[in-house]
């Protein structure tokens, strides 16, 4: 994998938090960069997320800057399972000692990058194209995965030296995602549940109830708590009215895909398969053809099926309902 001439060095630090920002390669990428986190208090550090593989360098840069040793380092918390967010993980306890937190719903992935791979890249193996697990995902992360040590929770807590993270569920773009909030400084800290509208690919979700629930229950958190701050794994730094806002325009976007899939299936008296409603719906919103955009259809799909709006004859979707 060749470093993609956009990557950068991180510069943001706001109270205990430095962020660590690298430019993302493949063909659906675009000028997407990714962000993994430094919480430091004196000489105790933890990492949230640890990027993709090609940007090891630029985190050990960053602990050198801020005058911490490898050993310093004793958590990576991982906000998701996503290739973009572990894909340092086993090179970063191998090099620090440092014990891994995440969420149980996904930590069997986390711990197995082919595994990972597979039920991201392939998860569909009927819908064509069958995309390659090294190109699209392996390739991101390092030869070896690193088994999460202990769970993360909603309402836990992980002590970074004096300095408290607190833990948000956020599940929806995965089921086992989750943010951190710290009090003291006002920094919220989230993974991918809130996406860039202009990012080239479909706005990826597991589940569109689960999704809009935690839009809803992320935009309510900040609104009641005295945020400086808001940090996310693929978004500039923003404000607490600039995510709120953020978080509504997510929820909307997920129902205006919602409607996109509906109109899809309505219209084929013949019926759709899972391909068929991903590359409509990608071309109406512009967005580029691939396996990410499968597994947002299909769970549209899956929420359509239990309204009994939709039923599934060999292998091809009939709009049903009245």
């Amino acid at each position: 994998m060749t470093e993609n001439s956009a990557t950068t060095v991180a510069t943001d630090t706001f109270g205990p938090f430095t962020q660590v920002s690298v430019g993302l390669s493949g063909d659906h990428e675009g000028k997407a960069v990714v962000n993994a986190y430094i919480v430091r208090d004196g000489n105790t550090a933890a990492f949230l997320d640890s990027g993709v593989v090609w940007g090891y360098d630029r985190l050990t840069e960053a602990i050198d800057r801020l005058g911490l040793q490898p050993s310093d380092v004793k958590y990576l918390l991982n906000t998701h399972e996503h290739m973009d967010h572990v894909g340092n993980n086993a090179r970063l306890v191998k090099e620090t000692g440092c014990r891994v937190g995440a969420h149980p719903g996904r930590a069997d992935w986390i711990a197995d990058n082919d595994l990972n791979a597979r039920m991201m890249v392939q998860r569909f193996p009927d819908a064509a194209p069958l995309f390659d697990l090294t190109e699209e995902y392996l390739s991101w992360m390092g030869d070896e995965a690193a088994p999460v040590d202990f769970f993360l929770t909603e309402g836990a807590k992980v002590d970074v030296g004096n300095i408290t993270l607190e833990i948000v569920e956020l599940h929806g773009h995965s089921l086992g995602e989750i943010g951190f909030w710290e009090a003291e400084s006002g920094v919220f800290m989230f993974g991918d549940v809130l996406l860039p509208q202009d990012n080239p690919v479909l706005y990826l979700y597991e589940d569109p109830t689960i999704m809009r629930t935690t839009c809803e229950k992320l935009a309510h958190f900040l609104s009641e708590r005295d945020v400086k701050l808001v940090y996310s794994g693929h978004g500039a730094p923003c404000g607490k009215q600039e995510a709120i806002e953020w978080a509504n325009e997510c929820r909307e976007r997920v129902d205006q895909i919602h409607d996109s899939v509906v109109g899809s299936i309505k219209k084929a008296s013949s019926g759709v398969t899972l391909a068929d409603v991903r590359d409509e719906v990608c071309d109406a919103f512009g967005k580029v053809r691939e396996w990410r955009a499968l597994i947002t259809i299909d769970g549209h799909l899956a929420e359509l099926e239990r309204a009994s709006s939709i039923e599934k004859r060999d292998g091809r979707w009939y709009w049903v309902a009245a």
